[in-house]
């Protein structure tokens, strides 16, 4: 886990979850949908789990989305 400056370890398993969601979403929106929906599982379980807190579920998926959106949509 990625533990920032602030001690929040952010989980990389739900940022690579809505990344890969983002990721699919060009190609095919229902592919990249059903992809959001698996992170949202993701997002749950490790909450769930007791394995992260929602502050760092939470970042983790705003880490994910911006990389996302950054590799994905930025112009080139």
């Amino acid at each position: 886990m990625t533990t920032t400056s602030c001690g929040l370890k952010v989980s990389l398993h739900v940022g690579f979850a809505v990344f890969t969601a983002v990721a699919l979403l060009p190609g095919s929106p229902w592919v990249g949908g059903v992809a959001a929906v698996v992170a949202a599982a993701v997002a749950w379980s490790r909450l769930e789990l007791g394995r992260h807190t929602l502050a760092e579920v939470v970042g983790g998926g705003l880490l994910g989305g911006a990389v996302g959106v950054a590799l994905v949509f930025w112009p080139r």
